[in-house]
Parts: C-alpha cells; sequence; structure tokens
C-alpha cells in the first residue's frame, strides 16, 4: 500500500512539474511575442524594426551557381497577423549591381524610382490573380518588389500580401528601415 502510494504522490508531482514547465514555456514564448526587437543584418545592409507579429521562416538561404558561387541569399518572416510575407535578398558583388541596373534600365517601365530615406530605390507593384499553375486565387495577391543598391551589391524587399491597405503598410515598413 506503501509503494502505491508513494508512486501515485510521485506520478502527480511529475504531472505538476510538466504543467509548470509547459505555462512557463508559453509565458516566455508570449513575451518574445509581444516585444518588437531591432534587427541589424549586415549582409542586407539594412537595419529594422521587426514587428512583433513578425515570425522567422528561414535565414541565410543560399543559392549558388556551379562554379559554387553565392548567386543570392535570402531571408524570409511570415507576418502572422496580417497573412502576409516578407523577404530580404542579397545579390552579392557585380551581379547585383547589374541586377539594380537592369531594374533601372526596365523597357516596360515597370520599375518606378523611390527614395527610402536618403537612398534611391527601385519598386515594382503586381497583382496576383493566378497562381504558379494558372488555377485563380480566392483572394488576389500584391507583390511588391524593391530594389536598392547597397555597397555590398543589390539588397531585394519582397512583400506578398492579401490585404487591400498592402502598398500603404509596406511603404510605410520601408519609411523605417535604416541603410548602412
Amino acid at each position: 500500500m506503501k509503494k502505491t502510494s508513494f508512486i501515485i504522490v510521485l506520478i502527480a508531482f511529475l504531472v505538476s512539474c510538466q504543467s509548470q514547465i509547459k505555462e512557463r514555456a508559453q509565458k516566455e514564448n508570449s513575451a518574445q511575442n509581444t516585444t518588437e526587437k531591432v534587427v541589424y543584418t549586415e549582409k542586407y545592409g539594412l537595419k529594422f524594426i521587426k514587428p512583433k507579429t513578425w515570425k522567422l521562416v528561414n535565414e541565410d538561404v543560399k543559392s549558388i551557381n556551379l562554379q559554387s558561387e553565392i548567386m543570392s541569399l535570402e531571408t524570409n518572416y511570415a507576418d502572422l497577423q496580417n497573412n502576409s510575407y516578407i523577404s530580404f535578398k542579397l545579390h552579392p558583388g557585380q551581379r547585383g549591381k547589374e541586377l539594380y541596373k537592369s531594374f533601372k534600365n526596365d523597357l516596360n517601365n515597370e520599375f518606378k524610382p523611390i527614395h527610402i530615406g536618403t537612398k534611391k530605390a527601385l519598386q515594382k507593384i503586381v497583382y496576383l490573380k493566378t497562381d504558379g499553375k494558372g488555377h485563380d486565387l480566392k483572394t488576389p495577391i500584391t507583390r511588391i518588389i524593391t530594389s536598392v543598391l547597397i555597397l555590398e551589391g543589390e539588397t531585394e524587399i519582397i512583400f506578398n500580401a492579401k490585404s487591400e491597405n498592402a502598398v500603404e503598410s509596406f511603404n510605410n515598413f520601408l519609411s523605417l528601415i535604416i541603410f548602412k
């Protein structure tokens, strides 16, 4: 009988500890999600305040060519509140500078010159009504591509959203970016 009582008390204690650990982890996650964080990333040449609703999806995803040279480096966030996505993509070196130049010389004039603080940039807004397979989307997606020339090459900031105020929201975010 004493063994059974001891085992019951031990199980109750372990369940209680597990609950406390889960509760503490939830509080820590909640605290992390409610604070905005300043993100400075030297490789992309910029600094910004990461809204508390953004979740890091992946960081420093590399695209390489056959000579094992890095063609691009990409970090992506998902905005859990607005169901939108933002990508920071660096095209390093001379290739990035050439890419920016090609956007600037775009024959269709799809890229428009803008300013982000004191930095000149190019921006293109596209409204996607079909997915990659040609199927109609229930809600169209606004894609905003902003290209900025930096010392390390060219950085693209790509925003995808389904909201009606996507352009205004994204441009407000851009106005807060600081370039090195």
